[in-house]
């Protein structure tokens, strides 16, 4: 008896299951950031902040001297309840914002300060004597914070003086720090000033005090913009780029047909 062997399947038509494309189909691998502590990511708003803080104290000071003018117009003629009211609310709202910006521009500046620390002893190979947390807190709390941030920046800079006489960038930091740090006493001694004075009685001595409250917000914004051109000098020094540079992705390269 024949037993009948049953026929082979016919093998399928190769074909492609979607649009071939002519190409590198792996997609470029990106670098990943390293992570970031908070203090790291605090201190990289400090520029932005010193801007912001500086504008808003300008725009405060020329609030203080429009009262100033509206209170002489007043001497001679009455002025609309609107325009004066509208004038204090100006004062007021300008004066609160540049304090919010002041307070988180000199938390940013500290955490700035302690982590500009960290990259110096590190590329010098040494571990910095002071802790981190002594030097954040210190650095914001009066009345430590008139002469610690000063103290702790003046440090590294006499080191690098007694390095290297010549180098523009590390002179220009000791001048910007001698002409920052008695502007920052003189901005605080100031605002207390500013402050006792608004709770006079007479009326001469309120309009004064307008007058002292406008030198007093020049004074803070140009300490700002001193603390500012201090950080920028100081990332040169040390090659730090000052804006946040965004990763780049690898090149992928893909075939070409010539026509």
């Amino acid at each position: 008896m024949r037993t009948v062997q049953p026929k082979p399947a016919p093998e399928r038509t190769p074909r492609y299951t979607r649009i071939p494309t002519w190409g590198l189909r792996q997609e470029p691998s990106r670098p990943e950031p390293a992570p970031r502590t908070r203090l790291q990511a605090l201190a990289g708003y400090a520029p932005l902040l010193l801007g912001f803080t500086a504008l808003l104290y300008v725009a405060a000071a020329l609030a203080e001297l429009i009262r100033y003018g509206m209170v002489l117009a007043n001497r001679d003629r009455l002025l609309a309840p609107v325009i004066a009211n509208g004038s204090d609310l100006l004062v007021v709202t300008l004066a609160c914002t540049a304090l919010l910006f002041a307070i988180g521009t000199v938390l940013a500046c500290a955490a700035w300060l302690v982590e500009h620390r960290r990259q110096w002893f590190a590329r010098e190979g040494l571990k910095d004597p002071r802790r981190p947390r002594v030097q954040f807190l210190a650095s914001v709390l009066p009345p430590f914070t008139l002469f610690y941030p000063g103290t702790l920046l003046g440090e590294l800079i006499h080191r690098e003086t007694e390095r290297d006489r010549e180098n523009h960038d590390v002179a220009a930091s000791a001048v910007l720090l001698r002409a920052w740090w008695p502007l920052w006493i003189v901005t605080w001694a100031c605002a207390i000033a500013s402050a006792a004075w608004r709770i006079a009685d007479t009326i001469q001595a309120q309009a004064n005090g307008i007058l002292f409250a406008a030198l007093a917000n020049v004074l803070a914004a140009g300490c700002a913009i001193a603390a500012l051109l201090l950080i920028r000098r100081r990332q040169a020094v040390q090659g730090e780029s000052v804006e946040t540079e965004r990763p780049r992705s690898p090149k992928r390269w893909i075939a070409s047909v010539s026509p």
